[in-house]
């Protein structure tokens, strides 16, 4: 088991905000949309985190956020431990994802 990070940013043509999250945060490990990655990114990823497992999912499978969203709500996937209360805060991208499943 390990950390898990889900963000947004807007980059450049040099994919400069990327490149800066994978210095940050050296992944070991990257899950991407079948479609929606450019092969320019990919390759950026390959040479960056060359050492990294590079797995890719159909939007349509499980891991689609239709299918994730209710999961994560249902198994409280991002309370810790010793958190005992049920108002667990969510990083503010899931939040968004979460509450566009629920209207």
């Amino acid at each position: 088991m390990g950390k898990f990070y889900i963000g947004e940013f807007l980059d450049d043509d040099q994919r400069t905000a990327l490149r800066t999250q994978l210095l940050r945060f050296a992944p070991t490990e990257f899950i991407l949309h079948k479609k929606a990655v450019l092969p320019h990114t990919i390759q950026l990823l390959h040479q960056e985190c060359s050492s990294a497992l590079i797995s890719y999912v159909d939007p349509t499978s499980s891991f689609a956020a239709s299918n994730l969203t209710p999961f994560i709500q249902q198994n409280h996937v991002f309370q810790c431990d010793d958190d005992t209360s049920s108002n667990t805060t969510y990083p503010s991208l899931l939040t968004h994802l979460l509450s566009n499943q629920s209207s």
